[in-house]
């Protein structure tokens, strides 16, 4: 009866064991992934200035074609 007792007790440290290791994977995965969406929203958010910077430069050249015209004649 005592070896068996033994062997519950050891299975139960291991799996308490094991339940940490995976607890502690699953937030280092999820705080890798959530770095990821960051990076992307700020790529995004980088794009989608230079195309509001671009869009900027076009209106106003089409606004105030003059400078334009004789800068390039």
């Amino acid at each position: 009866m005592f070896v068996t007792d033994r062997l519950e007790e050891d299975i139960l440290n291991l799996i308490n064991l094991l339940s940490g290791q995976i607890f502690l994977c699953l937030n280092y995965f999820e705080k890798v992934e959530n770095e990821r969406l960051d990076s992307v929203k700020l790529f995004q958010r980088e794009k989608m200035a230079s195309l509001g910077q671009l869009y900027l430069g076009i209106t106003h050249e089409i606004n105030n074609p003059n400078p334009f015209i004789s800068g390039n004649s």
